[in-house]
This record gives C-alpha cells, structure tokens and sequence, in this order.
C-alpha cells in the first residue's frame, strides 16, 4: 500500500475518534510510519558490505522461514517479512494491560477495524509508562510488556523489525508464523481467540519447520517449550486463585494481604520448579518486576487456550488450509460457542 493511501486511512480513522483519542491514534500512526519509511528489502542487505555477516545469517534464515510459511503453511504469500528495520531499541512497541485491583479481568480498548483487545499499544515506552502510572494512581494494577514483534493484520507489509531477532532464530521462526497466522483469521474483539490461535500456528510450525529444515535443533525447540508451558501452567495457576479470592467477600485489607500471599506463594513453586530443570533459569528475569493482575491477565490472554488450538490443529494431520478454513467459520459465534465447537473439532478428527 502507498504511503498516501496510509495517510489516508489513517486520516479516516482519525475522523472516527474523540478529541481523547487523536493523540494516541496519532502516535501509532507516526510509530508505523516511522517502520514504512525504514524498510529495507533483505535480498538487498544481504549484497550490502556494511552489513555484518551475523546480521546476514539471520537474515537468510528469516527467508528461508518466509518461504517455508506461505509453502508449507499456507500463511499469505505477500510483501510482509521480506523487508527488515533496525530499530536500536530493546522493543517495537509497548503494551499496556490493566486490571481493577481484585479483578483478573483487564480492560478492553476498542478500535476501527480491529475490535477490541485487552491491551493498548504504544511505541513510545514513555507514554506507555506515563499512562500506567495514571491509571495505577486511580487504584488498577497495571502492566507495561515490551513487545519484539509488530502486526498490521495484512493491511500493510509489515517488516522483520531487529527485535525480533533478538532470542534466537527458533523464536524468530514462531514470531513470523505467529504475525502472519493473524493475517489469515482474525475474529474481532477476541484476543483470547487472536492470540492463541496465532501461537499454536507459530508454535505447530516451528516444530515442523525445524523436523523437516533443522532436525537437529527440534530437541532444544521441544525442551524450550515443555518449560514454558511448566512454568505459564503455574502463573495460570495462581490467576485461578486469584479468580477464586477476588468472589470471596472481605475487605480490601483482608483482600489484599491474602492476595500478596497468592504471589509469594508463586514465588515457592518456581523456585522448586527451577530445581526440577537443573538451574535452569530462564525465567528469573520475569521476577524482577512486581506481579500483579495486569501481568497475569496478559499471560492468559494469549497462553490459555494455545493446548487445546494444538490440539486441533495436529488433529488435522499437516492440512493447515483446512485448519484455517475452520477457524474462519467461528467467526459468527459467540466466545464460548467457540470454545465448544473447538472441543467439538477435536473429537470429529
């Protein structure tokens, strides 16, 4: 898309909107188009000299996980990831998640086109921050997650941005899988859904990428991933007890004491889990920020339900069109009508 029909269709979006929002829809229209005008096409930056050999291996490795995903995966075969940005900075954007302060529930923004999602993205860490403490001043907990990839839902041909880059090319692989799984099916104002279904997607591909591409790094793949679901298994965990303490009926003191309790708790199990894997400590650094509804919401939202899309999607034996077919079909029912008939898909398959 040329960059006049961005503007202007960020000029129609921008005539939708309050006063309150024109300056965050003007930020994100800055922040994208600040990547459109940096783009560089990876073919070309593989012949230029001032680029590192490191770089260029990456960068090869993401061609080659481009082509796999629109021929083996059926994801769309267009511009995106075929252009590459250096940001300089440790994350694309910055997503803001906030919950009241005894409930798991996190607040939804709704917006043209999308819907609405259960965080708010920035690309300025700055503001992100600034409107947390604002909120976080009025009672909620909130939470500011760096992000390392960027998504426009196919509108545009999203880059491959540095960050992205960052965690080794396994994540690289299930990131681009992940972005562009959102450009084949996307329901409106279901994150859980989005989410999800785009991780089993990167994360289902990833393991067939590396089985048929790299089977000699599918072992690291697979044990990378049975610690992350051991350990996302005790954050879900701890979002149920909280769920069950925020019905119970006592004081915010009383509320709040056995809430701190329920984290500290959180902090016991993963130091045992930690031993079960040897030291093994990945995920320390998860630590180092408090803890509290905003951050284990967001988990939820896009770990919940990623078994039961595997589930499904394996259940379809490699036919990932059909996969997608299915999917697509959900989108005239409610959330929970999904979640049943994608019990239902399993059993059928």
């Amino acid at each position: 898309m040329t960059i006049l029909k961005y503007l202007s269709l960020i000029g129609i979006i921008l005539s939708l909107s309050g006063c309150s929002t024109v300056s965050y829809y003007s930020q994100s229209a800055k922040g994208h188009l600040s990547l459109m005008v940096k783009r560089k096409p990876i073919a070309q930056l593989l012949k230029d000299d001032s680029v590192s050999e490191q770089r260029k291996k990456e960068l090869k490795l993401v061609q080659e996980i481009r082509t796999y995903a629109s021929e083996r995966l059926k994801l769309p075969n267009n511009g995106s990831y075929t252009k590459f940005v250096e940001l300089h900075r440790k994350a694309v954007t910055w997503n803001l998640v906030v919950t009241p302060k005894y409930s798991m529930t996190p607040s939804q923004w709704c917006f043209p086109i999308i819907g609405c999602i259960s965080y708010k993205g920035y690309f300025s860490e700055h503001k992100a921050t600034s409107e947390a403490k604002q909120l976080a001043a009025l009672g909620y907990d909130t939470f500011v997650a760096e992000s390392t990839a960027y998504s426009t839902l196919g509108w545009f041909n999203d880059p491959v941005v540095s960050t992205m880059l960052d965690h080794g090319v396994l994540l690289t692989a299930e990131t681009i899988f992940h972005e562009l799984a959102h450009q084949r099916v996307y329901h409106k104002s279901d994150s859980d859904f989005n989410e999800a279904f785009a991780s089993a997607v990167g994360q289902v591909g990833t393991r067939l990428w590396l089985k048929e591409k790299h089977p000699k790094s599918l072992a690291a793949y697979d044990d990378y991933l049975k610690k992350q679901q051991q350990f996302i298994g005790l954050l879900l965990a701890t979002t149920e007890k909280l769920k069950k303490l925020y019905k119970i009926k006592m004081s915010d003191a009383e509320t709040e004491k056995k809430k701190q309790a329920i984290i500290k708790g959180l902090k016991l199990q993963y130091t045992k889990l930690k031993k079960s894997w040897g030291g093994y400590n990945a995920y320390d650094a998860w630590f180092d920020k408090p803890i509290n509804n905003a951050r284990l919401a967001l988990v939820g939202v896009y770990f919940q339900q990623i078994p039961i899309f595997v589930r499904v999607l394996e259940s379809y034996h490699g036919d990932f069109e059909r996969f997608y077919k299915e999917m697509k079909k959900l989108e005239k029912y409610t959330k929970e009508e999904r979640n049943q008939r994608l019990k239902k898909l399993i059993q059928s398959n």
